[in-house]
């Protein structure tokens, strides 16, 4: 009875031994491994990727003389990486049966065959985080083998910044000042929503990725509450980020603007006053000498103020520019300008009011 109990056992043991995939022939070019699809654990994840997902281990099982690009775990930048598979004994892969899936979309139409090689490059950019490839090889005598791995995309972003580095609430002929930080040498353009586009950024020679660029207000212009969304053009993909606060346009009144000497600045004997308003207008510029800076400027500005008045005209553009000069200083000196420019229409703009002190 023992013996008969033994010889069972025996046979048993040798029956499980044929059934189990270790005692098995099998076609697979690992050179005696199993390809494992299905193993994962769990890493770090990077600062884009929430850390509840898990990506693949960091070097695949892959099949005898295949290798990938880019490795995998790896940490790549392109917005467009090439990923390849190449071949390192091709009399035995028929490559062009070759089979490839990034992040589950099947991409094999689109990839580039070649004897020792399959290559693909997406037509558009990849979104930040891991990306997954998943490849199916066909050989010539052995069966097909299928193996995954995955890379992570930390894209620097195109456009970093935007900001309005002008005052954020503008009247008629004053700039609203726009300034982008992206990629350099690319082409940039800022937009006023709904209301102004292509309004053009151009990108600093001094400081690459730096784009700067303004829109002058017009007469008429009017958005109380504008939104600005800074664009950059890169490899023919464009990319846009919009300015956090909105700022008020209101460009109604027929105006003129000073831009240097500032108000209230401090100037020698002999300067200039420039300035913008409408193109091709009569600019009157009326100065009020005194001793205290809350002297009242001249309150009339008509054919009798001629001789006190320094003219000028606005260009094309609408700029305009005077020199003024006085002989002498006196301590505590002030002068005050009333500046006014009119049209071809006859119609006055309303004046600016231009304090200075002499150095």
């Amino acid at each position: 009875m023992l013996k008969a109990y033994r010889t069972l056992s025996v046979a048993l043991s040798l029956l499980l031994f044929l059934v189990s995939p270790s005692g098995a022939q099998s076609k697979n070019p690992l050179q005696g491994g199993q390809l494992n699809l299905e193993r994962q654990k769990k890493v770090a994840a990077p600062a884009d990727v929430p850390a509840t997902q898990t990506l693949p281990v960091p070097v695949p099982n892959l099949p005898a003389g295949i290798s990938i690009d880019p490795p995998a775990g790896s940490q790549q930048e392109a917005e467009r990486p090439t990923i390849s598979i190449s071949f390192g004994t091709p009399e035995s892969v028929r490559y062009d049966m070759t089979r490839l899936w990034v992040n589950g979309s099947e991409v094999t139409g689109n990839c580039l065959k070649a004897p020792t090689f399959v290559s693909y490059r997406p037509f558009v950019a990849l979104p930040s985080g891991p990306v997954t490839v998943r490849a199916k090889i066909y050989y010539i005598d052995l069966d097909p083998q299928e193996f995954s791995w995955t890379f992570n995309l930390q894209r620097s972003e195109a456009i970093k910044k935007i900001q309005v580095t002008s005052p954020h609430e503008l009247q008629t002929y004053e700039d609203l000042q726009v300034e982008l930080q992206g990629r350099p040498h690319g082409k940039a353009w800022f937009e006023i929503e709904d209301y102004r586009y292509d309004i053009p950024l151009v990108e600093d020679p001094q400081k690459p990725g730096t784009y700067k660029g303004y829109y002058r207000v017009r007469r008429g212009d009017s958005r109380l509450r504008a939104q600005i969304i800074g664009h950059l053009e890169l490899e023919g993909q464009t990319y846009s980020l919009r300015y956090a606060e909105p700022v008020a346009i209101w460009g109604q009144l027929f105006k003129v603007v000073v831009t240097d000497p500032p108000n209230g600045g401090e100037v020698p004997l002999n300067f200039k006053i420039k300035g913008r308003t409408a193109p091709n207008c009569n600019i009157s510029i009326v100065p009020k000498i005194g001793f205290s800076d809350t002297i009242d400027p001249a309150n009339r500005i008509s054919e009798t103020d001629s001789m006190g008045s320094i003219p000028c005209e606005s260009d094309a553009e609408g700029n305009f520019e005077a020199d003024y000069g006085f002989l002498i200083k006196l301590p505590g000196m002030h002068c005050v300008f009333t500046i006014t420019a009119t049209n071809a229409q006859g119609e006055r703009s309303v004046p600016y009011i231009l304090r200075v002190k002499f150095k």
